[in-house]
């Protein structure tokens, strides 16, 4: 195995300031840290849309970028990553996220895989630490070590680190679905059709 920083083998890419004022009701998808949830990047009800004037093609998410939250008020989520295995269409990312795009699509999963690990989690706070623990500075990301191994093995890992996110994707997919429809058919009042016919009330 070849240790490299991860600022060899990818490029580390800011995300968009905007005024509040320019928030619109549709448009470009402006990703914030709490669209970091589990590994996975969720998309809201009440996420932030900007005009097309906004636009930039550098902080718009690619196939195979890792999103991390760079700054934030919550130590805990200090760190978090997803990285995207399906394209996502006009998407960008807030000034607090960071987006690390591999110079080969190959290294997407060993990125993944790192900037999961406990071994980034200790690495970030041992550099945060004594300046403010709740921001991660671009060179803290550029000068993380990774291990990589032969273009071959890495190929074979990325092919089953990519199926397995796509499994477990399409897995939340489901308990997600599984959870709305609990919702509509236990929670919501049902129609009490006890009394004479053409009259009905609800019923929790």
């Amino acid at each position: 195995m070849k240790k490299y920083k991860l600022g060899d083998i990818a490029d580390i890419i800011g995300g968009v300031t905007y005024d509040k004022k320019d928030i619109v009701s549709e448009g470009i998808r402006i990703l914030r840290g709490g669209n970091i949830q589990n590994n996975t990047i969720i998309l809201k009800n009440d996420d932030v849309f900007l005009p097309d004037s906004y636009y930039n093609i550098s902080n718009a998410l690619k196939e195979f970028d890792t999103v991390i939250v760079a700054s934030t008020g919550s130590v805990d989520v200090l760190g978090k990553s997803a990285t995207v295995f399906s394209p996502l269409n006009n998407i960008q990312i807030g000034a607090f996220l960071r987006i690390i795009r591999p110079k080969k699509k190959e290294y997407a999963s060993l990125i993944a895989y790192y900037l999961r690990s406990r071994y980034f989690r200790n690495y970030i706070q041992k550099q945060a630490k004594g300046t403010s623990i709740n921001n991660i500075r671009n060179e803290y990301l550029e000068n993380f070590y990774l291990h990589l191994p032969d273009d071959s093995m890495i190929e074979n890992f990325s092919t089953l680190y990519e199926n397995i996110e796509k499994k477990l994707n399409l897995n939340r997919a489901i308990n997600h679905n599984l959870a709305v429809s609990h919702y509509w058919h236990f929670t919501l009042p049902s129609p009490d059709h006890s009394l004479k016919e053409g009259v009905t009330r609800l019923v929790a």
